[in-house]
C-alpha cells in the first residue's frame, strides 16, 4: 500500500511522524504470502506447539531412523510402483523390528515376574545341546 501526498498532508497523525520517508508518502509492503505466514506463525505457539512436540517424537523419529538405517534417502528403483514396493518392504521390516522388540519386552516382563527367565535360558542351552 503506498498512501498519497494529500492524505499525508491532511493526516492528523502527520505530527506525529508516522513516515520517516523524504517524500512524505507511508508505505506498507506486505509479503505476497504474508496471511500464510501468520498462520504458520500462530501455529508455531500455543497448543499447537505441544502438539507439534508430541508429533516429533512419533512420527518424525520413524521417517529419521528410516532414513539412518534403512536408505529412505534415496531410491535405486525407478518408477512408481517399484519405488512403492521397496517402500512397503521397507516399512514391513521396520514394523517387524518393532513387533519383536515389543515381544521380547512383553516376555521379558512375564518371565521376570514368574522369575524363571534364568531357568528357561538354561533349559534351552541344555536343549541345544551347549549347556
Amino acid at each position: 500500500y503506498k498512501s498519497s501526498r494529500k492524505e499525508c498532508e491532511a493526516c492528523p497523525f502527520r505530527a506525529s511522524k508516522c513516515t520517516e520517508s523524504k517524500d512524505g508518502v507511508k508505505t506498507i509492503e506486505r509479503h505476497i504470502w504474508q496471511e500464510d505466514l501468520d498462520k504458520a506463525t500462530q501455529r508455531a505457539s500455543g497448543t499447537e506447539k505441544e502438539t507439534y512436540q508430541k508429533r516429533k517424537q512419533t512420527i518424525e523419529k520413524v521417517f529419521a531412523d528410516g532414513k539412518r538405517r534403512h536408505g529412505l534417502d534415496y531410491t535405486l528403483y525407478t518408477g512408481f510402483e517399484r519405488v512403492y514396493d521397496n517402500l512397503m518392504l521397507i516399512f514391513t521390516g521396520m514394523n517387524l523390528k518393532k513387533l519383536c522388540t515389543y515381544l521380547g519386552r512383553m516376555q521379558e516382563a512375564h518371565c521376570a515376574q514368574n522369575s524363571c527367565f534364568e531357568h528357561q535360558n538354561e533349559e534351552t542351552l541344555k536343549a541345544m545341546g551347549i549347556g
